[in-house]
């Protein structure tokens, strides 16, 4: 996981009560190839690994990236 990609979760996890005691360190990142738009996969490790579900989001947030670009990142 780069520290880009560490401070970004680290904010998604703060913004959702759900998960505002969620650590990076128990999770694997892998950088999906998707034309570009810098999604992630994130694989946790430990007792939740097989506890996941998709569907719905839990938490994003906007910011403007170093090249003036909006971004909306969604957990």
């Amino acid at each position: 996981m780069t520290d880009d990609e560490r401070r970004l979760l680290e904010a998604l996890f703060a913004a959702s009560p759900r998960l505002s005691s969620a650590k990076t360190d128990s999770l694997k990142v892998e950088t999906l190839h998707d034309g570009g738009t810098g999604s992630l996969r994130l694989i946790p490790e430990g007792p939740f690994a097989e506890d996941r579900s998709f569907g719905s989001a839990v938490t994003e947030c906007r910011f403007t990236d170093s090249d003036g670009v909006e971004v909306l990142a969604t957990l």
